[in-house]
């Protein structure tokens, strides 16, 4: 069973709003007509929940890939709007995007356009896709679009998988590292500690760090684990705060391996949804507008949407690209530049995603090879540490033992 939001008439011009209980929007419909009224709107609602630590109902990247791939090939083919989203649904086993798929259905055959509904759900379709399909319906080519969108989602999946990928390696190199001293300190260290005071050693100071960092995770793994999780679920609240993603993404941006990793991250993704809102037909002041919302980094947010007012008086987006030359590169302001000059921006901009994103994929490819030597450092400084402390008080003891 769903509830439906509807808006029906009661005669005389009245109209009413409220909410019914029904298994389909079909039913739902034929329950408020069987009453006499007339139906002027009716739509499924789709249960938004706050942030949750599990279970939290979303729709994965590879399934608008799917999702929007077959809408372009389906309405290449022929078929209806609402047939491809009929069989679009039939397609996902995520309940809760069939009932996204199904309600977009339910617009357009009650006169409601493809990108309106899709605007309905911007936590699943980006303010970027509701725009390339708007043109796309205004234009007559909702296929172009829909195909458009699917390039560019499948653009970023890569990427994304690509980091994810890469930083399998170093999580697991961490985590054994996380695990392996953990293990030392709870079980290992303690009955060293036991035998250390038994024997009335003057324990130097790097062996009663590690013993007070052995007792404190004996004695309060409970508070360990809450303060985990509440820092976790704090930082999961407060990384949407505008205050925080300025300066969290600025460190982002700073930080050594990851910072440059960052920037051309950024510069790539700048410049493939520009071109494909360009390509699409959107104003170049929108399309910034738009670019600026969709930026994943704070900072390169802020500087894309100060360029809106600057090109809207006529200045070249080259020329405004010019004012951050922190956040982009001088090659990227040429190749923009050179486009401006022959009316093919478009066409430029995706030569700089795709020089940048090859340059993004190298640097990931490699990625293990850079932060190796980092973990072998931060591993050997760890260990370096846990033989001083218990080798020291043991050396003191045979000491004391051959004296005598």
């Amino acid at each position: 069973m769903a509830n439906f939001k509807y808006t029906i008439t009661k005669g005389k011009g009245q109209t009413d709003n409220g909410t019914i209980r029904s298994s389909t929007r079909e039913e739902a419909e034929k329950l408020l007509k069987d009453q006499g009224l007339t139906v002027l709107n009716l739509e499924q609602v789709i249960e938004k929940k706050d942030f949750q630590l599990f279970g939290k109902k979303k729709v994965k990247m590879i399934e608008k890939v799917v999702f929007f791939d077959h809408l372009a090939q389906m309405l290449k083919a022929g078929l209806s709007v609402t047939e491809t989203l009929d069989a679009l649904k039939d397609d996902t086993e995520n309940k809760y995007f069939q009932k996204i798929i199904e309600d977009l259905k339910y617009g357009i055959e009650t006169g409601e356009t493809l990108s309106k509904g899709m605007g309905k759900y911007p936590e699943v379709f980006p303010h970027l896709f509701v725009k390339v399909i708007e043109v796309g319906e205004i234009g007559g080519s909702l296929e172009e679009s829909a195909k458009q969108i699917s390039t560019q989602v499948k653009k970023d999946y890569e990427l994304r998988a690509k980091v994810k990928g890469a930083l399998i390696y170093p999580e697991i190199l961490f985590s054994i590292m996380i695990f392996a001293g953990a293990g030392l300190l709870v079980f290992v260290i303690p009955q060293l500690s036991l035998f250390f005071v038994q024997a009335g050693l003057q324990l130097p100071i790097t062996t009663q760090i590690l013993i007070g960092i052995s007792n404190f995770l004996r004695n309060d793994i409970l508070l360990i684990i809450i303060v985990l999780i509440t820092g976790y679920i704090t930082f999961k609240k407060v990384r949407r705060k505008d205050y925080f993603r300025k300066h969290y993404d600025k460190l982002m941006l700073h930080l050594p391996i990851i910072g440059p990793i960052n920037h051309r991250l950024n510069m790539a993704i700048y410049a493939r949804t520009l071109g494909s809102l360009l390509r699409s037909g959107v104003p170049i002041g929108k399309s910034l507008e738009i670019v600026s919302d969709s930026s994943p980094n704070y900072i390169y947010s802020k500087a894309i949407f100060a360029f809106k007012d600057k090109v809207e008086k006529g200045d070249a987006l080259s020329v405004v690209m010019q004012h951050e030359p922190k956040l982009f590169t001088n090659l990227s302001i040429r190749m923009v530049a050179v486009g401006d000059k022959t009316g093919t921006t478009p066409d430029m901009l995706f030569n700089v995603a795709d020089f940048y994103q090859n340059q993004v994929n190298e640097t990931l490819g490699n990625i293990s090879t850079i932060i190796e030597p980092v973990m072998l450092f931060i591993m050997g400084g760890a260990t370096l540490f846990i033989a001083l402390s218990v080798i020291t008080p043991i050396y003191q003891l045979t000491s004391g033992i051959s004296s005598k």
